[in-house]
């Protein structure tokens, strides 16, 4: 509720919250079956892969050795063993290089976080994207005459950021109803009089 209070956005704002919103968003990834592409062999069946399992983290040790490829689940254990810390590098594909663990917000939040959830990935996922979106709307593209307002709002600026888009995008191939109802939604105020159009096409949302 204290987000309804626009001085209280603000205040968000200038203390580098929005990005520590959208790095939790991230979570959901980890509550939900990741979304399988279609292929000939998958066709008539679709074939899903259970979550935790995708065998796609890279991690090194002391002597730089590569190690892998693991899933977040045996990355885990591996953690929760010492076997790996929060200084550890590693490394999945679709990231730009190697990165400390705490580093990686998927990682930092589930691994390196203490304390106990009082909701799950998806939940906290959905209620992120209503703030999002209630912020969105509270610093809309156009003032009361609809005349576009320029500079863009700082909100949609910082949503529509190379480094924060495709964040925001991902989530869709959660399939998650829920979710990907909110991201839509969310696309359509933070996109709304947006010069920085182009880079939605860059995310691959329309793949």
């Amino acid at each position: 509720k204290l987000i309804l209070h626009r001085e209280n956005v603000v205040d968000v704002l200038k203390a580098g919250g929005l990005k520590t919103l959208v790095e939790l968003i991230t979570l959901a990834h980890l509550h939900t079956s990741r979304a399988v592409v279609p292929t000939q062999t998958q066709a008539i069946e679709g074939v899903g892969v259970e979550k935790g399992q995708e065998k796609e983290w890279y991690y090194g040790n002391e002597a730089k050795e590569r190690n892998g490829p693991v899933g977040y689940t045996e990355l885990k254990d591996l953690f929760a063993d010492g076997a790996i810390t929060a200084k550890t590098k590693v490394w999945a594909q679709g990231m730009e290089g190697w990165r400390l663990l705490h580093q990686v917000p998927q990682l930092k939040w589930t691994l390196v976080a203490r304390g106990t959830a009082v909701m799950n990935e998806s939940e906290l996922a959905t209620l992120i994207l209503r703030i999002l979106i209630t912020m969105a709307k509270l610093f809309p593209s156009r003032d009361s005459d609809g005349a576009i307002i320029r500079p863009l709002p700082t909100v949609k600026r910082i949503l529509s950021e190379p480094n924060t888009l495709p964040h925001i995008v991902q989530l869709l191939v959660t399939f998650d109803p829920v979710l990907v109802e909110q991201v839509a939604l969310l696309l359509y105020y933070v996109m709304e009089d947006n010069p920085k159009l182009a880079t939605l096409y860059t995310t691959g949302v329309f793949f």
